[in-house]
């Protein structure tokens, strides 16, 4: 933890989800790439804003899976992540 973090929850929250957040992504994306939508599910909030617009996790993941059936060669990687 940084000096001055102890005060402040919302930045030891930023950097324990620093640490944490790229495993879950990654998950997320296996799910996607697996075609497995319920599971790929659980990875999302409800509701989740998409581009601007607020829509219900199952019509998120819905949309996902309209995508993957148009390019079904289509899979997800992580190019780069920045700590």
């Amino acid at each position: 933890m940084l000096v001055g973090q102890e005060d402040n929850p919302r930045m030891t929250m930023t950097s324990t989800l620093a640490t944490d957040v790229l495993p879950a992504y990654r998950d997320y994306l296996d799910a996607c790439n697996a075609r497995d939508w319920s599971r790929a599910l659980s990875f999302v909030h409800d509701p989740v804003r998409v581009q601007g617009v607020v829509t219900s996790a199952v019509d998120y993941v819905a949309g996902i899976a309209r995508l993957t059936a148009e390019h079904p060669g289509f899979v997800w990687t992580v190019g780069q992540t920045i700590a």
